[in-house]
């Protein structure tokens, strides 16, 4: 889990520096640690770092400088800022993903020599009204791909590695929504910092257009939080009840990300039906004539699947004998061999599937067919595959997509049958 390791000074700790580690800004770590009644002078953020093992990072911090620590049970250190920091950032085993100098080391670059005036406006639109939304992240995701020189500067070089995780799955989770407003909030507080000091202009006009709650992705469900409760038994109440949210939170989760998934995939399902429409579709396939003015709209990898019987025999038993009396005997559960017949549907070739404007084909090594659209009685759609009876054939026609592309086929088929 991300977080931050931080080093702290303190006036009134002549020669001791702290090395510690927090899930929330160090900033107010600090505050917390300056309330302290045995402490006359507040503490000072030397340094801080946001990284993936914030408590890993701070344990390997304290190794190194074991022998220059003052209490085992503490974690003051007698040592320079400058060697703090150096240890802290030489403990991280991750990438830095983002840190911020109270003072800037010598050659080190200052921020705004290096920096994305239209990144920081972009930025500080989409996290004005204190609240940040998956179309402002995907949209800031979108602008960056869209200006990739942007990304070799500041704070595009803090921004591309966490953005590029939380999408590598398709999917925003709450937790990476906050962990992205958290970095962005530190990128518009060290921009904001740096403004006061060097008394520069602000001239950032915003990036992203306001966007209508139409084009908002939907949210996902937020956790609740039990009520807070005192004593033993509170507690344990407290316990049981934030149990009980928090299943109920996860079924929630789930059936969001299930109606996500399914509202993605009609979406995708529209955009293909559009660009057929108006002819952008590219589809390309091998070996295949088609008939005049004729023209293909969609390509499956398929496998053709046919109903067989199988007939074998079914031996006869003797059943069972039981004695009566002497010399006379009852036989029950005797019965004759037979032939038994069952149907199963087994595959048979695989292939190409096509879709036209006018047939159904399947072009495959051993086994191919063709079927005009008009002669389809039937048509039974599943996510892997269709099966369809055809007016001038006895046997239907089963073909299965591995990609589990049904219910494309299935929208297309039903906007050519409109279309006409």
């Amino acid at each position: 889990m991300k977080g931050w390791v931080y080093v702290l000074s303190n006036e009134s700790l002549d020669g001791l520096i702290k090395i510690g580690y927090s899930s929330k800004d160090p900033g107010s770590r600090a505050k917390e640690l300056s309330g302290d009644t045995g402490v006359p002078t507040p503490f000072i953020v030397e340094y801080e770092m946001l990284v993936e093992d914030p408590y890993g990072c701070e344990q390997r911090a304290h190794k190194i400088l074991d022998d220059k620590r003052v209490n085992q049970n503490r974690e003051f250190f007698r040592c320079s800022v400058k060697e703090a920091i150096e240890t802290a950032k030489h403990a991280s085993e991750t990438e830095i993903i983002f840190e911020k100098f109270r003072h800037e080391p010598e050659g080190r670059t200052h921020v705004e020599e290096n920096i994305s005036q239209p990144l920081i406006g972009l930025i500080k639109y989409m996290t004005g009204d204190g609240e940040l939304t998956n179309h402002e992240v995907y949209h800031l995701c979108k602008w960056m791909n869209e200006h990739p020189t942007e990304c070799d500067l500041w704070p595009g070089t803090v921004l591309v590695e966490p953005l590029s995780e939380v999408y590598a799955d398709g999917v925003l989770t709450v937790e990476e929504l906050q962990h992205i407003a958290m970095i962005l909030g530190t990128i518009i507080h060290k921009f904001d910092e740096e403004q006061q000091t060097t008394n520069k202009s602000e001239d950032l006009p915003p990036v992203l257009p306001p966007s209508s709650p139409e084009q908002q992705d939907p949210v996902s469900p937020q956790r609740r939080m039990a009520k807070e409760r005192s004593g033993l038994v509170g507690g344990l109440i407290q316990k049981y009840e934030q149990h009980n949210l928090d299943d109920a939170w996860r079924n929630e989760l789930k059936q969001f990300s299930d109606k996500e998934r399914q509202r993605k995939r009609e979406l995708y399902i529209v955009d293909i039906l559009r660009r057929i429409k108006n002819g952008t579709h590219e589809c390309s396939t091998t070996g295949i004539f088609f008939k005049k003015n004729e023209k293909p709209v969609w390509v499956e990898n398929a496998v053709l699947f046919e109903d067989v019987i199988s007939r074998h025999y079914e031996s006869g038993t003797r059943g069972t004998s039981f004695r009566i009396a002497k010399g006379i005997h009852w036989r029950v559960g005797a019965s004759r061999g037979k032939m038994v017949s069952e149907k199963d549907t087994v595959p048979v070739d695989e292939g190409q599937f096509v879709v036209t404007d006018q047939r159904l084909i399947f072009s495959g090594n051993i086994k191919s067919f063709d079927t005009n659209l008009t002669r389809i009685l039937s048509l039974q759609i599943h996510p892997d595959g269709i099966a369809f009876s055809e007016s001038n054939r006895k046997k239907r026609r089963i073909v299965s997509f591995p990609s589990n592309n049904g219910d494309i086929v299935c929208a297309i088929l039903n906007q050519i049958a409109n279309t006409e």
